[in-house]
């Protein structure tokens, strides 16, 4: 039996989703969904859900019972609200995993721990990989290496197979209309794209970011449930891509692929200034790039990555149901 934590969350629903596919017997966690959320959850397991916050003790206990053979942690206070109340961020993304680990039951072989790349701070700089030194420069990024350091000492006095998997910037369509995840930075121009037909950007565009498929990462999920084995007993894996682009290169790879969905040109506002296509990108050497060799290794069959798929499919998708 495989548990997540955090199920009807924008990455928990899409695990849950692809590990339902495979077979698995799944037990789902979620904090407060809405009817439409537990009706979704229910297609996946055939057990009830666990309701509830995981700073509550009868949650914790309910998750400590059965026999799960693995557990998939899913749960955190996004970048705001870790900024927002930086004692609740300790508190929900190293506490709660703390608690959830602390006696695991004799079954639990196998722990699987949702990090992000935001380890790494701000200004990276070449190429960045597994080994590379953490300098988190907000509380995010900060809690996420705290938890991961839970999970492998954990794991060290259990017994138990930990794999850890450092997030770039994930994007694809959620599973409901009403799933978050639309605010992630590529989601967030396929909505602008679909639902208005102009991509707004704050910025200059000049920042750069690793962008990584969700069904591509749904795969990687099934690999490591399906043979953990196989992998060292406490492994890390940076998930990205190793493309960096700037940000106004990827809106207009969005603007571009938006355009013949809809009907009608996509136009871009960076900043306030308008931009109509043909358009120009900035290009330009990336001062850093994710070193994947890791990944590819472990699986091969992700590359190469299909990044122009999933922004269609996001497109499409928010074009049908937005």
């Amino acid at each position: 039996m495989v548990r997540i934590t955090g199920a009807s969350g924008y990455l928990g629903g899409r695990i849950a989703e692809a590990l339902h596919a495979d077979g698995h017997d799944l037990h789902l966690h979620a904090r407060a969904p809405s009817q439409a959320g537990r009706d979704d959850l229910t297609r996946f397991t055939r057990r009830e859900l666990i309701l509830g916050d995981l700073r509550d003790e009868p949650v914790i206990e309910q998750l400590h019972a059965g026999a799960p053979e693995a557990l998939i942690h899913c749960v955190a206070l996004d970048h705001h609200a870790s900024a927002a109340d930086p004692l609740k961020s300790l508190t929900a993304n190293v506490g709660t995993l703390m608690r959830l680990l602390h006696r695991p039951p004799p079954s639990l072989k196998l722990v699987v721990y949702l990090s992000t790349v935001q380890v790494y701070g701000q200004n990276m700089t070449g190429a960045i990989d597994e080994e590379s030194p953490a300098a988190p420069h907000n509380y995010y990024g900060l809690t996420h290496l705290q938890a991961e350091e839970a999970v492998a000492f954990a794991a060290r006095v259990a017994g138990l197979r930990s794999v850890v998997l450092r997030l770039s910037n994930i994007f694809g369509a959620p599973r409901l209309a009403e799933s978050k995840g639309w605010e992630l930075v590529l989601n967030d121009f396929c909505r602008q794209a679909a639902d208005a037909g102009v991509i707004r950007l704050l910025s200059d565009g000049t920042p750069w970011r690793d962008f990584f498929p969700l069904n591509s990462f749904q795969d990687l999920v099934r690999q490591v449930v399906r043979d953990h084995a196989s992998l060292p007993p406490h492994t890390r894996l940076l998930v990205g891509s190793g493309r960096t682009v700037r940000l106004l290169d990827a809106a207009i790879e969005v603007a571009e692929m938006a355009a013949p969905l809809r009907g009608s040109e996509v136009t871009l506002d960076v900043a306030g200034r308008s931009m109509r296509p043909p358009f120009n990108r900035l290009g330009g050497q990336p001062p850093w790039h994710l070193q994947t060799r890791r990944l590819a290794a472990y699986a091969p069959h992700l590359f190469p990555l299909p990044v122009k798929s999933e922004i269609e499919r996001t497109l499409q998708w928010r074009l049908n149901h937005g």
